[in-house]
């Protein structure tokens, strides 16, 4: 595990974002903020923000409604976990 500075980090961030992405354990003390944990971002991740999140469950509200009006099919919950 690797324990780097802000100052250290800012000097040498190329090189710490690399052990980071090569699978090395990264961690960054910055004075007054506190820990954090660098790590990169994989396609098991999912990143979105809240205009997305709030747009994407608006879109699914509409469709449940569709559903009970009868004016789309109904899916099981098997159904709706294979369109993930």
């Amino acid at each position: 595990m690797e324990i780097v500075s802000a100052r250290e980090f800012r000097a040498s961030q190329r090189k710490f974002l690399m052990l980071a992405n090569n699978g090395e354990d990264l961690i960054l003390k910055a004075r007054g903020l506190g820990s954090f944990r660098i790590t990169p971002v994989t396609s098991k991740d999912s990143v979105t923000n809240k205009a997305d999140l709030v747009e994407r469950l608006r879109m699914a509200l509409q469709e449940v409604k569709l559903m009970r009006e009868g004016k789309i099919k109904e899916l099981s919950m098997s159904e709706l976990l294979d369109e993930l």
